[in-house]
């Protein structure tokens, strides 16, 4: 999730076009792929969260983030969470793990 002004170009170009993939290191830490560091990549679609939703998130957002108050709440500040397809987690040693996101069932696959 993140926080950004909806009168910036970054916020223009999430919602022309919001698929997005993000970068993220994981450093040091063991899971269950492995020690060390890992490298994961996130892909999903970008998704501007209103109401509860929103304010539940920025509240959380803010809690970890107080440093940063000026960028989390205000008038025109959006909420935008990503929506998670896939993720690729690459360790130190050049192993990749892939991970898809369930599909949701469709008309086309037996759903209604």
């Amino acid at each position: 999730m993140i926080t950004t002004r909806r009168d910036t170009r970054k916020y223009q170009a999430l919602m022309q076009q919001p698929q997005v993939a993000i970068l993220v290191h994981d450093f040091e830490r063991t899971s269950d792929i492995g020690k060390g560091t890992l490298s994961i990549t996130l892909r999903g679609r970008a998704i501007e969260q209103t109401g509860e939703v929103a304010e539940r998130l920025r509240s959380a957002h803010l809690a970890r983030n107080l440093l940063y108050a000026n960028f989390i709440s205000g008038d025109g500040i959006a909420v935008i969470a990503v929506e998670v397809s896939t993720a690729s987690m690459c360790t130190l040693d050049d192993k990749v793990h892939t991970w898809e996101a369930p599909s949701a069932p469709t008309a086309a696959h037996g759903g209604e």
